[in-house]
């Protein structure tokens, strides 16, 4: 989270940093969408901070609808299916 004074700074650094985080985001997630073996390094990297085990984790994404890329959750925020829900 961000406080909305922080992204509606006039030098325009709230609304880099918004980027910035978005930006991390998203690398994440194409990190844990990649195939091969890196991602389970990343994978593994990511459940121990959560106190899991990487095989708990996969369990809890397979069973998670993740948007992996920003047109993926664009996708989603505008469907009809979406505002009508």
């Amino acid at each position: 989270m961000v406080r909305t004074e922080v992204l509606n700074r006039k030098d325009g650094s709230g609304q880099k940093l918004a980027k910035a985080l978005a930006g991390a985001w998203y690398e994440t997630m194409a990190l844990m969408s990649a195939k091969g073996p890196a991602t389970d390094k990343v994978l593994a990297g990511i459940a121990e901070g959560s106190q899991d085990s990487l095989a708990s984790y996969k369990e809890q994404l397979s069973t998670t609808h993740m948007l992996y890329t920003p047109q993926a959750a664009l996708q989603l925020a505008t469907s009809p299916d979406t505002k009508q829900k």
